[in-house]
């Protein structure tokens, strides 16, 4: 998915995949090719600018891809948490391996298991 549809997307709509500070967040719909869900996180060592005046520039991106426009919904609730959580900006700058990251993530939704 990554860069080329981030470019195409971008050229298409302009930055509308700039949702808050520092934040983009490209969604794959299913005719790019997506055969499930998944999610990938990408932190910029050096932030750049999309257009988007009131969040430019962007350090974080998270690319979501989903086979439908349904099965995403559960997990952009997830990263929405998340991205409510200082903690986990944190984490990502500071973070050397993705297993480290995987971890944080399994240990919040654990977390929040707990707590319903």
């Amino acid at each position: 998915m990554g860069c080329f549809f981030i470019f195409r997307a971008y050229e298409e709509t302009g930055p509308y995949i700039v949702v808050a500070e520092y934040i983009a967040l490209p969604l794959a719909p299913s005719e790019f090719g997506s055969k499930e869900l998944a999610m990938e996180i990408t932190v910029l060592n050096t932030p750049i600018a999309f257009g988007n005046e009131a969040n430019d520039p962007v350090k974080y991106l998270f690319f979501l891809s989903a086979k439908d426009s349904n099965t995403h919904l559960e997990s952009l609730a997830q990263l929405v948490d998340l991205l409510e959580d200082s903690h986990f900006y944190t984490m990502l700058d500071t973070a050397t391996e993705a297993s480290q990251i995987l971890d944080y993530i399994k240990d919040n939704e654990n977390k929040k298991t707990e707590e319903e």
